[in-house]
């Protein structure tokens, strides 16, 4: 074992191929898993990926990330629908996030006067890569975001740490690759508005050290990069309307920026730092916290003391341990867009913790590292064996809950029983596997407990429509569209389920109504059609279809039905 060691602790092949060798252990049973969640607007239902002929298209719309979009056309040209080929492509950028991991820790304990073997990078690359939480952003395909952005951050600040240390005109080529890796960045994702603050982080913390020379560059990197974020802020609000476009799939009110902020000091305190500490009870897909409403609530102080110590520990560290300040300062920095003031639906979620895990993960190898003086070399091993084994182990059994639908919101369901969406997932799961019975179930028990719930009434009328009783469907689905009259696609769900149970009349009607606000919905307008059509209204129904075809020429049936009629 102790040959072993020290090949790996002095040569970076031996060290890279073992880190990719348990990445691809504890990961390998992810590549059956299922779509989540996005994966259906963002792979199945965004068309322009599914013809790679469309990348310059792609890449034109700048606000939408394009880079992370060419990504997932690029999976689609090789694997289409098959999920296994997006699961590959997702462990090869964690894999490679991993090896940055390591190369950053080597480039930062140089400059910081650290060891230059390579068991303190390799630990906390190990940590990274292995860590259960981390299966919400690598095995979640669209996630992918997370991971395609944690490359370009470490790919960025590796060229400009190289760069300082460079002279003459190599010197500027280096810091020029890293100004255009930055911009490409925004266009993965838009937490990229972080990598200017880790410039001046690193910057003060060589400051510190008494490194000028390599200072300076680093905080006008990072003063040239903050100058950026306002010029793209501006742009993103110009072009949507918006910097946090509102998501129209989440029902939960926006908190306000001090209740959002009081919320996401509990949940950096008990629950982020729990997953990350703790991470033996599987992934949480939809956790249910509370949100915080007075500073003055027990839970909110102790996270308060918290925090406050963990940044005084950073800061009594600045000079003798640099290392240990970098990493809670990048964990804070690297979360601060979802968890400080600027409110998003969803308080907490697993994949938030990817690029701010690269921070935790320094902090907690460069304690494990540290060990290694206090035992003898044999036992420190047993114990990092342990830990690395433990690790890999509850990331395959985190990824097993990801396989399906129904394994994820089961065990969601048991995490959080009280939370709705939770709820009517697991529902919603069970009808995916055509399980219609226990899916009918869980949702009559849906909306008992949520009676003001629009979706599981919706979701009970599709299911009723399945089994061919369109009579209930229509009860159902006229339930949720008094819940929630505003939303087309209940609107439209309800209109196809009156022309499924024969009454067309009430099909016209709804469908006229909504033309009436939309009057160019494709839709609604094919539907009116429909409707009309089966009333034996042919001469209306060829008119409506052919207005469909003026506003969507290839509106595929719209063009069927005119066949038909022929």
């Amino acid at each position: 074992m102790r040959n072993i060691f020290e090949k790996i602790r002095n040569d970076n092949l031996s060290a890279l191929l073992l880190l990719a060798i348990l990445s691809v252990i504890a990961y390998v049973n992810s590549f059956g898993a299922s779509f989540h969640f996005d994966d259906t607007y963002v792979i199945i239902e965004d068309t322009l990926i599914h013809d790679i002929g469309n990348l310059p298209a792609i890449l034109g719309e700048y606000l939408h990330r394009p880079i992370l979009r060419a990504t997932f056309a690029l999976n689609y040209l090789i694997s289409g629908d098959s999920v296994a080929g997006y699961h590959l492509f997702n462990l090869v950028l964690h894999i490679m996030t991993g090896f940055l991991v390591f190369f950053f820790i080597k480039k930062i304990s140089g400059f910081f006067d650290m060891e230059s073997d390579n068991t303190f990078p390799l630990l906390a690359s190990l940590i990274f890569t292995l860590h259960p939480v981390m299966t919400g952003s690598v095995t979640y395909i669209s996630s992918r975001s997370s991971l395609l952005l944690t490359v370009f951050v470490f790919i960025t600040i590796l060229l400009a740490l190289h760069g300082i240390k460079k002279k003459g005109g190599t010197r500027y080529l280096y810091f020029a690759l890293t100004f255009i890796f930055y911009l490409l960045s925004y266009g993965v994702k838009e937490t990229a508005v972080v990598i200017p603050l880790l410039f001046i982080l690193l910057s003060v913390l060589l400051f510190y050290r008494k490194k000028i020379y390599e200072a300076k560059p680093l905080f006008i990197l990072g003063l040239l990069g903050a100058s950026i974020i306002s010029i793209y802020l501006y742009y993103r609000y110009a072009g949507l309307g918006a910097v946090i476009p509102v998501d129209v799939r989440v029902d939960e009110p926006i908190l306000s920026n001090w209740n959002y902020f009081l919320t996401e000091m509990n949940v950096i305190a008990l629950h982020y730092s729990q997953w990350i500490l703790f991470p033996f009870t599987g992934p949480n897909p939809d956790p249910d916290i509370l949100n915080e409403r007075t500073l003055f609530d027990f839970s909110t102080l102790f996270s308060l003391v918290i925090i406050s110590l963990l940044m005084l520990v950073a800061v009594i560290n600045l000079k003798k341990r640099p290392i240990i300040t970098l990493g809670i300062a990048w964990f804070f920095i690297a979360l601060a867009p979802t968890s400080s003031f600027i409110p998003i639906a969803d308080v907490a979620v697993e994949r938030r913790l990817y690029l701010p895990m690269a921070g935790a993960s320094i902090v907690l190898a460069y304690g494990l590292y540290n060990l290694l003086g206090c035992m003898s070399e044999k036992s420190w091993l047993i114990l990092c064996s342990v830990i690395f084994v433990v690790m890999i182990a509850f990331t395959i059994r985190s990824n097993s809950v990801w396989a399906t639908e129904v394994s994820l919101w089961d065990h969601g369901a048991k995490k959080s029983p009280n939370k709705v969406r939770v709820l009517n997932n697991r529902a919603w799961g069970y009808y995916l596997a055509g399980d219609l019975e226990t899916s009918e179930k869980y949702y009559l028990e849906l909306v008992k407990r949520f009676p003001e719930y629009p979706y599981a009434y919706n979701n009970l009328g599709t299911i009723y429509s399945t089994y061919g009783d369109h009579q209930k469907s229509v009860a159902y689905f006229e339930n949720a569209v008094i819940l929630k009259p505003n939303f087309l696609r209940l609107r439209y769900n309800l209109a196809n389920a009156y022309i499924k149970a024969a009454r067309f009349d009430r099909a016209i009607a709804e469908a006229r109504e909504v033309l009436r606000v939309y009057p160019n919905n494709v839709d609604f307008l094919y539907l009116l059609g429909l409707a009309l059509e089966k009333k034996g209204k042919i001469a209306n129904a060829k008119a409506i279809y052919k207005q469909v075809l003026m506003i969507d020429p290839k509106h595929h049936l719209s063009i069927m039905s005119l066949k038909a009629m022929k």
